[in-house]
């Protein structure tokens, strides 16, 4: 049993020294987090007998279906997302988007303690989300209106094209 131990960390410490003389030569171009940990697989991919580029496809998946997980598990995430799934854009204040997410939301979603009460835990909590919105294609922008002190956002939906509701097809309704 000691043999066939000694056989298998010889085996680990083969593989580990040839992946280090891989690693100075190996690039990785991506913007995913933990780039350390991808660059490490990438050069393993050649020492393996693995297809170039198998690693990163992998990681790069994972990320955005973790990015889509934590979307659809946080109440303003989710409720902001099918919010902008028909619309192009959106321009007002975190009140008037509060308003309108709590009219989407309903009334138990409303009532829940994770969900924002005043416009400025809407505003800390859309900030939390904001590169996850990003990679699902929502884009939000936060200005202050001249002599008001008040923020306007300007949300965008990359993934809406034409003939989606625009925010002044959506005030015509209300």
């Amino acid at each position: 049993m000691l043999v066939q131990i000694r056989l298998v960390l010889a085996a680990i410490f083969d593989l580990r020294s040839e992946i280090l003389r891989k690693l100075p030569e190996t690039e990785v171009k991506t913007d995913l987090r933990m780039i350390d940990v991808v660059r490490w697989a990438t050069a393993a991919e050649g020492v393996m007998d693995v297809e170039p580029g198998v690693v990163l496809a992998a990681c790069e998946r994972n990320y955005a279906l973790a990015t889509t997980i934590s979307l659809d598990d946080d109440l303003v995430g989710s409720v902001l997302l099918e919010y902008m799934s028909s619309r192009e854009e959106w321009h007002g204040t975190s009140s008037e988007l509060l308003d309108r997410l709590n009219r989407k939301a309903g009334r138990w979603v409303a009532r829940s303690k994770e969900w924002p009460k005043q416009p400025n835990q809407l505003a800390k909590a859309i900030n939390r989300l904001i590169t996850s919105l990003r990679k699902e294609g929502i884009d939000i922008e936060s200005q202050r209106q001249g002599g008001t002190g008040n923020r306007l956002l300007a949300i965008t939906n990359r993934n809406c094209g034409p003939g989606g509701e625009s925010a002044q097809q959506e005030e015509n309704a209300a």
